[in-house]
């Protein structure tokens, strides 16, 4: 991979790991290595002025974003705070997780950001189509619809009957695209919205957090974690964002971009 597609003066990427911490920018960087490599990590695409070309900038993080999915890409504000107050308000509508600006705070902020299911179900499908993996309208609808109720339905019929849509229909939508069945999304859905509340709450106990979640018990959890996406409460736990585990959703499930 080309260093110079990923690091500009003007745009200078810095990576995070658990616990996120300090800046890690080890000359290791530009070998992102393999899916998977960077599990855990966070980019963060450095902003130094109020004024930027908000055209080139979009295009970077796109860029940025396409290559390496599996990684949260948040824009870090390094300036003044009255600088950043104006910065963040013109740069809130590119595509990228948070816009934050580089402080003590920088830890609990990124948490609070990255564990925050409000807008899932339309990020999910947003990043869906940065995979090159596009739903018709139908079928994105249908997906936005899983990921935003999945914690409130363990079952797709009642989930899907709040949407007056039948459970051979919704297969029917998502097969025409070579999609998994609507049955494995609502399983990896609710999958992520624990594992986002894991990572919220790294303190927790999974027990506590089971329960809370409407499972019988924390073994029903962490069997569903581990049947759905693959890992285990320690692999979560510490981390942030919850795009290396549908990556590791859609490359057991054979999902190929086209």
């Amino acid at each position: 991979m080309d260093l110079r597609r990923h690091v500009s003066p003007d745009y200078p990427v810095l990576l995070f790991r658990p616990p996120y911490g300090e800046l890690d920018l080890r000359p290791a960087f530009p070998e992102f290595g393999g899916s998977g490599a960077l599990a855990g990590g966070v980019l963060g695409v450095q902003v130094c002025r109020p004024r930027v070309d908000l055209y080139a900038l979009r295009a970077f993080l796109r860029d940025l974003i396409h290559r390496r999915p599996e990684v949260p890409v948040v824009v870090l504000l390094q300036m003044p705070p009255e600088e950043a107050v104006l910065a963040a308000a013109r740069l809130a509508a590119l595509r990228c997780r948070a816009v934050i600006r580089l402080g003590p705070e920088l830890p609990t902020i990124l948490r609070e950001v990255l564990t925050d299911p409000a807008t899932l179900g339309r990020d999910v499908v947003d990043w869906l189509r940065l995979r090159s993996i596009r739903p018709s309208p139908n079928q994105a609808d249908l997906l936005e619809r899983i990921f935003t109720d999945a914690p409130n339905h363990s079952e797709l019929a009642t989930l899907l009957g709040d949407q007056h849509i039948s459970p051979s229909s919704a297969r029917a939508r998502l097969r025409k695209r070579g999609l998994p069945p609507p049955s494995r999304w609502l399983q990896a859905a609710r999958a992520i919205h624990a594992a986002l509340r894991i990572q919220a709450r790294p303190e927790a106990s999974v027990t506590a957090i089971a329960l809370q979640l409407g499972f019988t018990d924390h073994s029903a959890l962490v069997h569903l974690l581990r049947r759905s996406l693959g890992v285990s409460v320690r692999q979560i736990r510490g981390t942030l964002g919850w795009e290396w585990l549908l990556d590791r959703w859609l490359r057991s499930n054979r999902v190929i971009p086209r």
